[in-house]
């Protein structure tokens, strides 16, 4: 199946928010001087949470497949920023 220009359009725009958020959240973490293992804590919590959320209206295999979808989705998000604040503190010169 090919994609249409739409849907090309829709996952760009998607990509690109995903990206943005993803250096936001980079930037919040450090500007909050938290680490790397925030995230990964945070990214626990939030799969433990969305799992466990129901979508109503799609029904029970439609509402279980969205939860497994947001959740894989977060974890991505969490994951790059964990990596971009873990490689920020690498970069960072010693302070004094």
């Amino acid at each position: 199946m090919e994609a249409n220009a739409f849907q090309v359009a829709v996952i760009a725009e998607l990509t690109a928010l995903k990206y943005v958020l993803e250096q936001v959240g980079k930037i919040a973490f450090i500007a909050a001087d938290l680490r790397p293992e925030h995230a990964a804590a945070m990214r626990e919590a939030a799969r433990e949470k969305l799992l466990a959320e129901v979508s109503p209206g799609l029904g029970a295999v439609w509402s279980g497949h969205m939860g497994a979808e947001i959740t894989v989705n977060v974890s991505s998000i969490l994951t790059n920023i964990e990596t971009a604040v873990a490689e920020a503190y690498r970069r960072a010169p010693p302070q004094v």
